[in-house]
């Protein structure tokens, strides 16, 4: 019987010098790519907030241009959408906002206080947290913005009409309370999925879960 020979396959010689090499090419490449991931979520938000702001902004024209209530339940939706997707304005749309919103806060709050206190649950035709946390980024955040008068920012015309005891913020804090039950046990069209808070609306906003 022949002798048994165990053949040995020879491993290809790879010189430390190479593999550090390699090891620092491999990383470079997942840098480059990570990178490029990096940019294009950016670019991508960057265009999501650009048509929610062109959105918000033509929005904003037309409620300038409404009548008393008109346009108020899409102007607060715009808001919302802004705040979602962490919108930031420029000084000269600041003002605008803050011009606008002036003129036409009363009537906000006029709709508000009537939609929170009249609300009919069964029309399902909005997420009232959507215009909760809309409420307080006029609140927070536009209240900061100036207006047409020099010095002045939205925040007067604010405390104008929460001087004299308006119950709106109440009135519809109760109706979210109400309307999330709602949503839980019988709604048709909005489900428990609606109540999370989106990352970008502040954690202040507690009538999110």
């Amino acid at each position: 019987m022949a002798d048994e020979v165990d053949f040995i396959v020879a491993r290809p010689f790879v010189s430390e010098h190479f593999s550090d090499k390699l090891n620092k090419f491999s990383i470079s490449q997942s840098k480059k790519i990570h990178s490029s991931v990096l940019k294009q979520n950016y670019n991508e938000a960057v265009e999501h907030s650009s048509k929610e702001k062109e959105d918000f902004m033509k929005v904003l024209n037309k409620f300038q241009k409404a009548n008393e209530q008109e346009e108020c339940e899409e102007t607060l939706t715009a808001i919302f959408n802004c705040a979602s997707k962490d919108v930031n304005f420029n000084p000269k749309e600041q003002k605008q906002i803050g011009k606008t919103m002036k003129t036409k806060l009363e009537d906000l709050f006029e709709f508000l206080y009537e939609l929170a206190s009249n609300y009919d649950f069964t029309r399902e035709r909005v997420n009232l947290l959507h215009i909760r946390s809309a409420l307080q980024i006029i609140l927070d955040d536009f209240s900061k913005y100036p207006t047409d008068v020099e010095g002045e920012t939205l925040q007067s015309a604010i405390n104008a009409i929460v001087s004299v005891g308006d119950d709106t913020v109440s009135e519809l804090d109760s109706a979210v309370e109400h309307w999330k039950r709602y949503v839980v046990s019988e709604s048709q069209v909005f489900s428990v999925k609606h109540l999370k808070k989106p990352e970008a609306i502040p954690c202040s906003h507690t009538w999110w879960r």
